[in-house]
């Protein structure tokens, strides 16, 4: 065997072995999660401090999401999980009253859209045609008066389906 096929032997079997060492870490990593899936809330107890140790981090997750969304000024509806403002009582696709989080994280302001201003109508504005109104973007809550999107099925303030 000469140099070269030597050193081409030798390359093969490192990159076969570490092929096998991948996939034997994958098999690993697997398994793990097949077991914590299954034995999650019944353990061995050789593996409880594991299963707790990811438990823990699966709650820390889902503060920061929490934190992370009412950093975005939005909150997740307990029945749907959509997205919603944390101005909002209820959610806009099923109607579920929303709960707002504790949280430590800091408070921001939500930013409110302004309404603009009318003009003062005078005499004159009457007497001439109004201009072409947009497409409504909106619409009315009957129970509460409340504005709400076009597209909303529920009213965000009482919760009333509009279907």
């Amino acid at each position: 065997m000469g140099f070269f096929d030597e050193m081409n032997s030798k390359v093969s079997l490192n990159s076969k072995v570490s092929k096998l060492n991948a996939s034997i870490k994958e098999a690993y990593s697997d398994l793990g999660v097949r077991y914590y899936n299954l034995y999650k809330d019944n353990p061995d107890p050789k593996f409880q401090e594991l299963i707790d140790s990811i438990n823990s981090a699966y709650a820390e997750i889902k503060q920061c999401e929490i934190d992370l969304a009412l950093l975005r000024g939005v909150v997740f509806c307990p029945n749907c999980n959509s997205e919603c403002s944390v101005s909002l009582k209820f959610c806009v696709k099923c109607g579920t009253k929303l709960i707002k989080p504790e949280s430590e994280a800091p408070s921001v302001p939500v930013p409110q859209p302004t309404v603009p201003t009318e003009p003062s109508v005078t005499k004159e504005a009457v007497t001439h045609t109004a201009p072409e109104t947009p497409s409504q973007e909106f619409k009315f809550c009957t129970n509460c008066g409340n504005k709400v999107s076009a597209t909303a099925q529920f009213c965000t303030n009482c919760g009333k389906s509009f279907n």
